[in-house]
């Protein structure tokens, strides 16, 4: 594998809810922001022994990670960012771009187990940011493993295996035939197995 590209914020949101029911939602939190390391997931999860030639690069933007119960707020973004872009042979890409995007929220009560929804505001321009990325780049790389599950990188992908590029994807749903898995060159399973074990490193 040549590169590495990390959708930062769906990643983060794709280990927080594979770990969810497994911790406290105060330990899983304080988990994630003091010690996970998204660079040494990824090298889990590929099999890698040494870094890709051309690294980890994740994207990432100042908006608040995560939802309830797993939420990083901003006052602990820089923090969090800072310490993912200072491991070896990874780097943080940040996306500023002005406004934010609506989405609605599903969500079950606990106590009155009534379905119910809430609007969230999520991240705006990562995924452009990495297109142009992985299009800029292109010709440096034959190979790439995308960490995300978001469809929108399916027109690029599509675009780069048409180039003659391998390109790989990422996510703990790799059971489910989603159109991104489907146009990538194959896919591989976030290493669940690494992350519980490394939760108890950390405890």
């Amino acid at each position: 594998m040549d590169l590495v590209v990390v959708d930062g914020p769906n990643l983060y949101n794709d280990v927080a809810s594979s770990l969810l029911g497994t911790w406290s939602d105060g330990d899983l939190t304080a988990y994630l922001l003091e010690w996970f390391d998204m660079d040494r997931l990824v090298l889990a999860t590929l099999n890698l022994e040494a870094p890709p030639k051309l690294g980890v690069v994740i994207f990432h933007s100042h908006k608040a990670l995560g939802r309830d119960p797993y939420r990083i707020k901003q006052e602990q973004l820089d923090a969090f960012w800072g310490r993912q872009g200072t491991n070896p042979d990874a780097s943080t890409y940040l996306v500023e771009i002005p406004g934010e995007q609506q989405e609605t929220y599903l969500f079950k009560c606990k106590s009155c187990a009534v379905d119910n929804s809430t609007n969230t505001t999520s991240e705006k321009g990562i995924d452009t940011s990495i297109t142009t990325y992985l299009l800029e780049t292109a010709d440096r790389w034959d190979s790439v493993c995308l960490f995300s599950q978001d469809v929108d990188y399916v027109p690029p992908v599509l675009a780069l295996r048409r180039r003659g590029k391998m390109v790989f994807a990422a996510c703990s749903r790799s059971d489910r035939a989603t159109a991104l898995l489907r146009a990538c060159q194959s896919h591989f399973p976030l290493d669940l197995s690494f992350l519980l074990a490394d939760i108890q490193l950390w405890s």
